[in-house]
């Protein structure tokens, strides 16, 4: 499934209270775009047998005590399992679902996506950063977004 098949299916996911599906309509340009960074369409998160992804929170290491919670996001299944723990699964989302969820994910500071399998050397995608692209997207005006 491409980029594009992805977002028609989260906004054919979505709850059709009238509202929903027209949001997602305007923020898949920039999920899409976002996706467009990164080399697959499908990337392996590591999940608890309770089916919650693992959070993991890093710490600076310069500035000891600041830190900042992450998803690792992996490239391959073989990969996210050899850096997850016992007891974990490596599950296939999407990448335009794991860009959509990381907007929710409020704890979340960044999702940390590794294609190599080396943490060192992972893109970084910043909710933050991710959230103000579409707050923009949903308070300009179409013709001016």
């Amino acid at each position: 499934m491409n980029l594009q098949e992805q977002a028609n299916r989260l906004i054919a996911d979505a709850p059709q209270d009238g509202q929903t599906p027209q949001a997602i309509r305007t923020i898949a340009p920039i999920l899409v775009a976002q996706a467009q960074m990164f080399p697959q369409l499908i990337y392996y998160v590591l999940q608890t047998p309770n089916q919650q992804w693992q959070v993991v929170t890093l710490e600076h290491r310069r500035h000891p005590g600041q830190t900042k919670s992450v998803i690792y996001a992996y490239g391959s299944e073989a990969m996210a399992l050899s850096h997850g723990g016992g007891g974990l699964g490596a599950c296939p989302i999407p990448i335009i679902d794991l860009l959509f969820q990381l907007l929710a994910m409020e704890p979340v500071d960044s999702l940390l996506i590794l294609e190599d399998g080396a943490t060192e050397n992972s893109s970084e995608v910043s909710r933050a950063q991710l959230q103000q692209k579409i707050i923009q997207a949903l308070t300009l005006p179409p013709n001016l977004a």
